[in-house]
């Protein structure tokens, strides 16, 4: 990913400092952490149909998920107008910060989200550099995974303008923006890249990469709301005043008495405060809407793991397949 980065800074950095710049932010980004999930599991699809592990391809597929998900993020951010991520401002921030210390021209929030969006859509351009040459298969997967992830973004968007916070439209969100992009897609992806057909092997990395990646969005959910913002790397509640319409919500909701539900109609509202959070957590958890997402989440994790000893699989392929699935439903960012 440096290597692409800077290439491509080599073919457009010297047109004008703000570019140059723009690609200094981009590795920012890069190097900023994050937990490489995606890469990851692609890596798994591709060992599991028989990649030999430290190939070029295995290692340009996990690139280009991570180059997508560094432009997903950049793109998050602006339309949840967050402020921070892993720990530091985030992109339209820091550009609001320079607009406002050089005085340029113009309306600062236009701009600086502009220039962030055009930054989060350079970032999706570098995605397709880095993927090179791939067979048909993992291609399809591959538009199959940009598209899906940019469809349940605006379905989770739209429904909290419209305040649809059905339990059916949040599962519908987490299969589309989580499940598929999270997991289920980049093992697809990886396996065919690797010669893998629609065979049982593809069929077994499908249902777990369904099941697991709806347990990994009920983590983020639980982690949206409760998370330490000193691990997480985002504020406390980001969730709630966002107005995300979770499962975890959306269970909530109906168990709840109308004096917890005059405190649940509040989720959406920027201004909440540290009270007004710990008051909503608070109902969240009397109404058992926490416990029960506790519950699915390990529910999930196993329906992903069901029948594994008959996957065919090589038993250290199903022991990264079982460590991977603890480490999505079990982590703390």
């Amino acid at each position: 990913m440096a290597r692409i980065i800077e290439r491509e800074r080599g073919h457009y950095g010297h047109l004008d400092p703000m570019v140059d710049d723009l690609f200094t932010e981009i590795a920012r980004l890069v190097g900023a952490g994050g937990k490489r999930t995606r890469p990851e599991f692609a890596h798994l699809g591709w060992v599991a149909a028989g990649g030999e592990p430290y190939a070029p391809t295995a290692v340009n597929i996990g690139a280009a998920l991570e180059f997508l998900h560094v432009s997903a993020l950049i793109h998050d951010d602006v339309i949840d107008g967050a402020g921070s991520r892993r720990g530091a401002a985030t992109t339209h921030v820091r550009i609001a910060d320079r607009h406002r210390e050089l005085g340029w021209a113009g309306e600062e929030r236009r701009i600086s989200e502009g220039a962030a969006v055009l930054t989060g859509n350079v970032v999706y351009a570098m995605a397709d550099a880095a993927l090179g040459d791939v067979n048909a298969a993992a291609r399809k997967q591959w538009t199959r995974v940009r598209t899906e992830v940019n469809i349940g973004q605006y379905m989770d968007l739209m429904g909290s303008a419209t305040r649809v916070q059905t339990p059916e439209h949040a599962m519908r969100v987490m299969v589309m923006k989580t499940a598929k992009y999270t997991v289920e897609r980049p093992l697809v992806m990886g396996a065919m890249a690797a010669g893998a057909g629609e065979n049982g092997v593809v069929w077994h990395l499908r249902h777990y990469g369904e099941m697991l990646g709806i347990a990994f969005q009920l983590r983020d959910d639980v982690l949206g709301v409760f998370g330490d913002p000193s691990v997480t790397g985002k504020p406390t509640g980001d969730d709630l005043r966002e107005g995300k319409a979770t499962l975890l919500i959306a269970r909530a909701r109906e168990r709840a008495n109308p004096t917890q539900l005059a405190l649940l109609s509040r989720i959406g509202d920027p201004g909440l405060s540290a009270a007004d959070i710990a008051a909503v957590q608070d109902v969240i958890r009397e109404t058992g809407a926490l416990l029960d997402a506790e519950q699915n989440i390990e529910g999930f994790r196993n329906k992903a793991l069901g029948g594994s000893e008959g996957w065919a699989l090589e038993p250290g392929i199903l022991a990264e397949l079982v460590r991977a699935a603890d480490k999505v439903t079990r982590r703390v960012s």
